[in-house]
């Protein structure tokens, strides 16, 4: 079944990807906001797709960091209290 309905679109044809050339987004019904603010977060949102693997390396970096950091305040405790 198919029937006739307004959409407001977003096309965004330089993405700064190697992968996509192109990027198509469709607004939700009942978005308010300024075309320019719309141009704007959508591309914010396709940065974030595109560099998505990068900010999770990141993370794993800060957690494996914080792991050895812990690791080496509960040796030296425990090196203080053998004493």
């Amino acid at each position: 079944m198919m029937r006739g309905v307004n959409k407001r679109i977003v096309e965004i044809k330089n993405t700064d990807s190697d992968y996509f050339e192109r990027a198509i987004l469709f607004l939700k019904d009942g978005e308010t906001r300024s075309d320019g603010e719309i141009k704007l977060l959508s591309g914010e949102y396709i940065r974030y797709l595109a560099d998505g693997k990068k900010g999770k390396k990141g993370i794993s970096a800060l957690l494996w960091g914080a792991f050895f950091a812990m690791g080496f305040i509960f040796g030296s405790l425990l090196i203080y209290l053998i004493k």
